[in-house]
């Protein structure tokens, strides 16, 4: 059955805003988002273009997602003059633009929603492996590319039901004022019911995975804890013996001590990029839940919730680079030097940056 929407004396549909005040306020948040998303993702995609630092396998589905809320929030001033527009008469934008956008925001949201569970299955992969320098068979490049291309062609798929079938359509909502997935179309219940069952098990899976991490980096940290100090006491008193200290003894100790030192050191970064994959975790369910359950739940007036609900879904896209930013050990120092624009600071340049910083002082 189609939703239930509020309508004026004259049986046309009414908007859900009670005054002009609040569609200027939601405006000016879609602003802040899209000023912050631009800024702060376009970072994140240049910091493997410019540095080799974060060009890592997990890093992979990183920039997906920075790409995806990087489009998503390009798309924001399409959806500002949708916001400030009276009627659908009076639309400050083409109605095919409008549509584009509304097709974009789905796709965008569902590429976001298969790259953090992308994200957390494989950092449980390799989690669970003892040893984590070797690349796992099916995210080798040919898997990273089928991968990464089935989290934009499964959403694609799936937004272009609407536009193939009678489920919704893509079309400036008069009720809420915005270029999105017209709720108040025929057929619109189901494909809302189909899109929160599917972001349900999304979430049953993304949680489990970071439960499965949770669980695994403890165990792991417990284990490092109790491992008993080796006896050096020998090794020790070799390397004081004289004409020793470069000899074959002297080489060997610090190859006795590295393995200890390397196997302290891993669980540390482990421990930072979990910490903070997990974080970017958290904050997009806690974006994406009140939306998708107010779409099914809310009828009626109280529909007059759902932009600002959207509002809070799209504040997702601007929150990942500031995660990445202050927590992410792969890309903290190279985005704040991108943000700063001090690319000669970058660490691990690339090959195109290097050419770059020279070309710079050629001119100059």
């Amino acid at each position: 059955m189609p939703n239930v929407t509020p309508t004026d004396d004259e049986g046309s549909v009414a908007s859900v805003y009670d005054s002009y005040g609040e569609k200027q306020l939601l405006a000016a948040l879609y602003g802040l988002i899209s000023f912050a998303g631009v800024i702060g993702n376009s970072a994140v995609v240049l910091a493997p273009i410019l540095s080799r630092k974060p060009r890592t396998t997990t890093n992979v589905f990183v920039i997906n997602l920075a790409v995806a809320d990087l489009l998503t929030c390009l798309g924001l001033p399409i959806m500002i003059l949708a916001v400030l527009s009276e009627s659908k008469e009076q639309l400050l934008i083409p109605p095919p633009l409008c549509a584009v956008q509304g097709f974009l925001f789905v796709v965008c949201i569902g590429c976001s929603m298969n790259s953090i569970a992308s994200v957390a299955f494989y950092r449980a992969l390799i989690t669970r492996r003892t040893n984590q320098s070797r690349r796992i068979w099916m995210f080798n490049r040919r898997g990273l590319a089928a991968t990464v291309a089935m989290n934009w062609l499964v959403p694609v798929a799936f937004s272009i039901l609407p536009i193939l079938s009678q489920a919704g359509s893509y079309e400036y909502n008069t009720n809420l004022s915005t270029c999105s997935f017209n709720l108040t179309a025929q057929g619109s219940g189901t494909f809302s019911t189909i899109t929160v069952a599917l972001y349900a098990l999304q979430f049953v899976f993304v949680f489990a995975s970071s439960a499965f991490i949770v669980f695994s980096v403890r165990k792991h940290i417990q284990r490092v804890n109790v491992v008993p100090q080796q006896p050096i006491a020998v090794v020790s008193a070799v390397m004081r013996l004289p004409g020793r200290q470069s000899g074959t003894h002297g080489e060997g100790h610090p190859s006795a001590q590295h393995p200890r030192n390397r196997h302290q050191r891993m669980p540390r970064r482990s421990v930072d990029v979990t910490s903070t994959l997990f974080l970017v975790v958290f904050c997009f369910m806690v974006c994406c839940t009140p939306y998708l359950v107010a779409v099914v739940a809310l009828k009626g007036n109280a529909q007059k919730y759902l932009p600002f609900l959207a509002a809070l879904l799209i504040t997702n896209s601007c929150i990942n680079p500031v995660i990445y930013t202050a927590r992410h050990p792969d890309f903290k120092e190279v985005c704040r030097c991108i943000m700063l624009c001090r690319l000669s600071e970058i660490p691990r340049k690339s090959s195109f940056l290097q050419s770059l910083l020279r070309f710079r002082e050629r001119r100059s």
